[in-house]
């Protein structure tokens, strides 16, 4: 029902609705919280393990570069 009106047609709808819709709103803007903070917690944890595959990648690269450069000029 509400997929086709513009913005404004949704709050006056909202304003008419009144006692009805209230309780609605209150429990989409709580569940939106809870999913906020659900996705920012799993976005954090991939951030820990995304600097842990960086530095991860950093330390090999220069493993073989030194180890590609470094043994030919000693010998």
């Amino acid at each position: 029902m509400l997929m086709g009106m513009t913005q404004e047609q949704i709050f006056a709808f909202v304003q008419q609705g009144g006692a009805y819709c209230a309780p609605l709103l209150l429990l989409a803007l709580a569940w939106l919280s809870k999913e906020y903070r659900r996705v920012q917690a799993e976005n954090e944890k991939k951030d820990k393990q995304l600097l842990d595959l960086s530095l991860q990648v950093i330390e090999v690269s220069t493993e073989i570069k030194v180890f590609l450069f470094q043994e030919r000029k000693t010998t």
